[in-house]
């Protein structure tokens, strides 16, 4: 889910985008936390969808969502709760 200052963008499986009007926070208070985590000021990410961690991204297929330095302890915390 990206943010675009008064709209928000959902990156759908299969490339598709739908854009609505809202914001980030009320949305993050409204997804399920354990799956959808702010990994960036202007994104949040579907933590049991991406396929790899790549240069500070987390990459969906040739989508890249970047990992912002304040928002990184949360998706390293993530990993290792959640890797095998």
């Amino acid at each position: 889910v990206e943010s675009l200052k008064d709209y928000v963008m959902f990156h759908l499986e299969g490339g598709e985008c739908i854009t609505t009007l809202g914001n980030l926070k009320r949305l993050e208070e409204k997804l399920p936390r354990e799956k959808f985590k702010r990994v960036h000021r202007s994104y949040l990410a579907n933590m049991t969808k991406f396929d790899v961690i790549e240069r500070g991204k987390l990459i969906y297929g040739s989508l890249g969502i970047p990992i912002s330095d304040t928002f990184s302890d949360v998706v390293k915390t993530y990993i290792d709760e959640h890797s095998v």
